[in-house]
């Protein structure tokens, strides 16, 4: 223990007589008791040397409005904003246009990691896809998703290209989005 802690706590041999709970067993007689003082925990705590990096702060935001799908707009929210001002002070808020720049270097980025990952591929892809009709604007969307396995035989799925389908939507018009996602 370090020295500042073993000044608040005192040990003593544990003995079944003193105890409010009896011990059957002789184990307990190898055992010391220790008391700590009670101590009072206010609401702060100082964290010593702490790194603030804003960057880091904008990529961790921007990651968490992809993983729970939360809109551009939490950063105008004036709760979300006090929230991470008493989370670090330091922190100067972005914009929507900051964000959504964020997000799609990080999509960027991905997108680039498993375009590098399928070219060192030995394997074939399988590649589905999956077509809606967005229902507020009537607009036709397409993802693309490659399937492999691999070289732990474990598969795998990526989204290799989400894209917009111009109306109408003939078999004509898919397969031309289909082939223009592949050939990116």
């Amino acid at each position: 223990m370090s020295k500042d802690v073993t000044d608040k706590v005192d040990i003593e041999e544990t003995s079944q007589d003193n105890s409010k709970r009896k011990r059957t067993s002789a184990v307990w007689n190898h055992f010391k008791r220790i008391k700590v003082e009670d101590q009072k925990v206010s609401g702060t705590q100082e964290l010593g040397t702490q790194i603030f990096s804003q960057e880091e702060t904008r990529r961790e935001l921007a990651s968490m409005v992809i993983l729970h799908d939360y809109p551009l707009s939490i950063v105008d929210h004036i709760g979300f904003r006090r929230y991470s001002t008493s989370l670090q002070p330091r922190f100067n808020m972005i914009s929507r246009n900051t964000l959504k720049n964020d997000i799609l270097k990080i999509y960027k980025e991905q997108r680039m990691k498993y375009y590098n990952l399928l070219e060192k591929l030995k394997c074939r892809i399988a590649v589905t896809t999956d077509m809606w009709t967005s229902s507020n604007s009537n607009r036709g969307f397409m993802a693309v998703t490659g399937h492999f396995i691999d070289d732990h035989w474990i598969l795998q799925s990526c989204i290799l290209r989400f894209a917009y389908v111009p109306a109408p939507h003939t078999a004509e018009v898919i397969a031309d989005t289909l082939v223009d996602a592949l050939m990116d």
